[in-house]
């Protein structure tokens, strides 16, 4: 009879054990080096992590100049009486926002979280990117965030490459730093 904390180890152990047979019929005879599959496996998530976020990208970029309510979400940002005055319920849209802006950052930590570990401090790292791309590419520029994200990202790799990694975070403030002395709105400032 099942009952308590005793039968439940035993089940859980005899299912561990039917885990470990089936995994070991999973590997083919020939299969030597369990490395190779687990690069293999990596390679696989990441190809799919890079899809998934590719395709949320386009699918926000394209909600956001195609749709009523992308449009109405670029008339509040501007200027939130007139939208208000052009009937658009803002504190609708403002909910709107807010539940799709955490439902983009709980998937990208399930992203994140596919491929590397996770740590208590790790978005105040993430927060700070986002707002140096954000501040290069100009805000209220969409593709210019992904370009500033894109153009942050080379610096920072390129600076490390030719200089010393332990301030690989700062290669980018510097770049920053540059463009807003010659551009202070940004690199794409205006443009969307």
């Amino acid at each position: 009879a099942k009952g308590g904390p005793p039968s439940l180890g035993v089940e859980l152990f005899r299912d561990f054990g039917n885990i470990v047979k089936e995994v070991r019929e999973f590997f083919p005879p020939d299969f030597t080096d369990w490395r190779e599959y687990v690069r293999e496996m990596w390679v696989t998530i990441a190809i799919a992590v890079w899809g998934t976020v590719l395709a949320v990208i386009f699918a926000t970029y394209a909600a956001l100049t195609r749709t009523w309510t992308g449009r109405a979400a670029y008339a509040y940002a501007q200027n939130p009486e007139a939208a208000a005055l052009m009937g658009v319920a803002t504190a609708r849209l403002q909910s709107g926002v807010v539940v799709y802006s955490c439902g983009l950052a709980g998937l990208g930590g399930a992203l994140y979280a596919a491929l590397y570990s996770l740590e208590p401090t790790l978005g105040s790292l993430f927060i700070l990117k986002a707002v140096e791309a954000a501040i290069l590419a100009g805000i209220g520029s969409v593709t210019g965030a992904l370009l500033g994200g894109v153009i942050l990202g080379v610096t920072e790799g390129v600076g490390s490459i030719y200089l010393p990694l332990a301030f690989r975070d700062a290669y980018g403030l510097v770049f920053l730093v540059l463009i807003l002395l010659f551009k202070p709105a940004g690199l794409f400032a205006g443009r969307r």
